[in-house]
Protein backbone atom coordinates (compact mmCIF):
# COMPACT_ATOMS: atom_id res chain seq x y z
CA UNK A 1 0.00 0.00 0.00
CA UNK A 2 2.80 2.72 0.55
CA UNK A 3 4.85 1.42 -2.04
CA UNK A 4 1.41 2.06 -4.70
CA UNK A 5 1.54 5.66 -2.84
CA UNK A 6 4.44 6.52 -3.19
CA UNK A 7 4.78 5.09 -7.08
CA UNK A 8 1.35 5.97 -8.42
CA UNK A 9 0.92 9.38 -6.71
CA UNK A 10 3.85 10.75 -6.81
CA UNK A 11 4.15 13.52 -5.46
CA UNK A 12 1.28 12.46 -3.36
CA UNK A 13 2.89 10.77 -0.39
CA UNK A 14 -0.39 11.80 1.40
CA UNK A 15 -4.41 11.56 1.17
CA UNK A 16 -4.47 11.84 -2.33
CA UNK A 17 -5.43 8.37 -3.31
CA UNK A 18 -9.06 9.35 -3.35
CA UNK A 19 -11.34 9.65 -5.99
CA UNK A 20 -14.99 10.08 -6.25
CA UNK A 21 -14.78 7.69 -9.54
CA UNK A 22 -12.99 6.39 -12.23
CA UNK A 23 -13.57 10.24 -14.04
CA UNK A 24 -12.09 12.31 -11.07
CA UNK A 25 -9.02 10.89 -12.13
CA UNK A 26 -9.08 11.86 -14.88
CA UNK A 27 -9.51 15.16 -14.06
CA UNK A 28 -6.64 15.13 -12.11
CA UNK A 29 -4.19 13.52 -13.64
CA UNK A 30 -5.29 13.82 -17.38
CA UNK A 31 -6.65 10.80 -19.30
CA UNK A 32 -3.34 9.29 -20.58
CA UNK A 33 -1.77 8.95 -16.98
CA UNK A 34 -5.26 7.93 -15.40
CA UNK A 35 -5.81 5.04 -17.75
CA UNK A 36 -2.44 3.89 -16.98
CA UNK A 37 -2.75 4.03 -13.34
CA UNK A 38 -6.28 2.00 -14.29
CA UNK A 39 -4.27 -0.43 -15.87
CA UNK A 40 -1.46 -0.95 -13.60
CA UNK A 41 -3.27 -0.71 -10.05
CA UNK A 42 -7.19 -1.69 -11.19
CA UNK A 43 -8.08 -3.43 -7.50
CA UNK A 44 -6.73 -0.17 -6.24
CA UNK A 45 -9.38 1.81 -7.40
CA UNK A 46 -12.35 0.46 -5.71
CA UNK A 47 -10.44 1.55 -2.60
CA UNK A 48 -9.44 5.40 -3.98
CA UNK A 49 -12.98 5.83 -4.37
CA UNK A 50 -14.14 4.57 -0.70
CA UNK A 51 -11.88 6.74 0.78
CA UNK A 52 -13.09 9.99 -0.78
CA UNK A 53 -16.43 8.89 0.04
CA UNK A 54 -15.59 8.08 4.16
CA UNK A 55 -11.67 9.02 4.32
CA UNK A 56 -13.09 12.66 5.57
CA UNK A 57 -15.95 14.80 7.20
CA UNK A 58 -17.04 18.04 8.39
CA UNK A 59 -17.09 18.94 12.38
CA UNK A 60 -17.66 21.92 14.52
CA UNK A 61 -14.77 22.90 16.10
CA UNK A 62 -15.53 22.03 19.92
CA UNK A 63 -15.52 24.96 22.02
CA UNK A 64 -12.35 23.16 24.25
CA UNK A 65 -10.20 22.73 20.91
CA UNK A 66 -7.22 25.25 20.81
CA UNK A 67 -7.60 26.66 17.37
CA UNK A 68 -3.78 27.68 17.12
CA UNK A 69 -3.41 23.76 17.23
CA UNK A 70 -5.23 23.39 14.31
CA UNK A 71 -4.14 23.51 10.80
CA UNK A 72 -5.75 26.14 8.89
CA UNK A 73 -7.29 24.66 5.10
CA UNK A 74 -6.08 27.89 3.31
CA UNK A 75 -2.44 26.12 3.82
CA UNK A 76 -3.53 23.09 1.53
CA UNK A 77 -1.84 23.72 -1.51
CA UNK A 78 -4.14 22.98 -4.83
CA UNK A 79 -2.14 20.59 -6.80
CA UNK A 80 -4.35 21.87 -10.24
CA UNK A 81 -4.39 25.77 -9.87
CA UNK A 82 -7.95 25.22 -11.10
CA UNK A 83 -9.37 23.49 -7.84
CA UNK A 84 -11.36 25.87 -6.07
CA UNK A 85 -11.03 26.92 -2.65
CA UNK A 86 -12.00 23.93 0.09
CA UNK A 87 -15.54 24.99 2.20
CA UNK A 88 -17.29 23.49 4.60
CA UNK A 89 -20.22 23.07 2.12
CA UNK A 90 -17.88 20.83 0.04
CA UNK A 91 -16.76 18.97 2.55
CA UNK A 92 -20.67 18.35 3.99
CA UNK A 93 -22.04 17.74 0.82
CA UNK A 94 -19.09 14.98 0.15
CA UNK A 95 -18.42 16.73 -3.30
CA UNK A 96 -14.69 17.53 -2.22
CA UNK A 97 -12.09 15.43 -3.97
CA UNK A 98 -9.46 15.33 -1.80
CA UNK A 99 -7.15 14.10 -4.71
CA UNK A 100 -6.50 17.60 -5.84
CA UNK A 101 -5.11 18.90 -2.59
CA UNK A 102 -1.68 18.13 -1.10
CA UNK A 103 -3.43 16.66 2.10
CA UNK A 104 -0.62 14.19 4.39
CA UNK A 105 -2.13 10.80 5.43
CA UNK A 106 -0.93 9.49 8.58
CA UNK A 107 -1.07 6.03 9.17
CA UNK A 108 -2.61 6.39 12.34
CA UNK A 109 -3.59 9.63 13.94
CA UNK A 110 -6.25 11.70 12.87
CA UNK A 111 -6.19 15.14 11.67
CA UNK A 112 -7.88 18.14 11.88
CA UNK A 113 -8.01 21.55 9.79
CA UNK A 114 -9.99 24.53 10.10
CA UNK A 115 -12.27 25.56 7.51
CA UNK A 116 -13.98 28.67 9.17
CA UNK A 117 -14.60 30.14 12.75
CA UNK A 118 -17.06 27.40 13.33
CA UNK A 119 -15.96 23.80 11.24
CA UNK A 120 -13.18 21.63 10.76
CA UNK A 121 -12.71 18.62 8.05
CA UNK A 122 -11.60 15.90 9.75
CA UNK A 123 -9.44 13.24 7.85
CA UNK A 124 -9.42 9.69 9.08
CA UNK A 125 -6.18 8.20 9.54
CA UNK A 126 -5.46 5.45 7.00
CA UNK A 127 -5.50 2.59 9.29
CA UNK A 128 -8.95 3.08 10.34
CA UNK A 129 -10.28 3.32 6.46
CA UNK A 130 -8.25 0.28 5.56
CA UNK A 131 -10.44 -1.59 8.26
CA UNK A 132 -13.54 -0.29 7.12
CA UNK A 133 -12.80 -0.86 3.60
CA UNK A 134 -11.79 -4.58 4.52
CA UNK A 135 -14.82 -4.80 6.61
CA UNK A 136 -17.53 -4.14 3.46
CA UNK A 137 -15.26 -6.15 0.76
CA UNK A 138 -14.80 -9.26 2.77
Amino acid sequence: MKYFLLIVLVPFSFLGLMAQSSTTLDDIYGSENANQIREQYPERIEFIEFYNENGYYLAEIPSSKNLEALKDISDIEKLHENLPDITSSMIENKVLNILGYNFRLSENEVQYYRVDENYMLVLIDAESIRKQFQEITD
